[in-house]
């Protein structure tokens, strides 16, 4: 018995083209080149958002930090304050608390030592009713990229009633330290 050809079923298998898949040399080379210059064009903007959303995420936490303190001040009927860990620095780390010394610490929040923040140089207080218990006056912070016009800064007022309130810098120049 003759074995059958492999072949048998196939037409002209010896001028058939074969197909390769995949990409060439030059292909690769082309997307390369493009996303290189579409990185080119995109980093600057790219940065500018990135400073944005930090300066955004450190408003909302000395906001959250303030409307906690206020929130636990009414509930625990004492004075809560917003510390500095490092007096003055509030880009540093700082905490809520309350009592006298030792205090104890409701909550630490996190250091944003990449940015300018600036406000009360001491503590913020609020008393048992939730209103502020330092000063009489409005309390301002501002959040901001030193040296950087791009990144929008913004502010926090505190008025005498307590209540934080967060503006954003409307014309587009934080060296100004201007909200509304």
């Amino acid at each position: 018995m003759v074995n059958p050809s492999p072949y048998k079923n196939r037409e002209n298998t010896c001028c058939r083209r074969v197909v390769e898949e995949g990409f060439t040399l030059l292909e690769m080379l082309i997307v390369m080149a493009i996303m290189g210059i579409l990185l080119t064009v995109a980093a600057p903007s790219l940065r500018s958002f990135m400073l944005t959303q930090e300066v955004k995420a450190a408003t909302v936490d000395i906001h959250t930090g303030l409307l906690y303190a206020r929130s636990e001040a009414v509930k625990r009927n004492t004075d809560v304050s917003l510390v500095p860990v490092t007096a003055g620095v509030w880009n540093g780390v700082w905490n809520v608390e309350y009592g006298s010394a030792p205090a104890t610490i409701l909550k630490t929040m996190d250091s944003h030592s990449t940015l300018t923040i600036t406000g009360s140089n001491g503590t913020v207080t609020y008393s048992r009713n939730g209103r502020l218990a330092t000063g009489s006056g409005t309390v301002t912070f501002s959040i901001s990229v030193a040296g950087n016009n791009q990144a929008v800064m913004r502010c926090i007022t505190i008025s005498p009633s307590g209540l934080p309130n967060v503006l954003i810098d409307s014309d587009g120049n934080s060296g100004n330290g201007w909200c509304s």
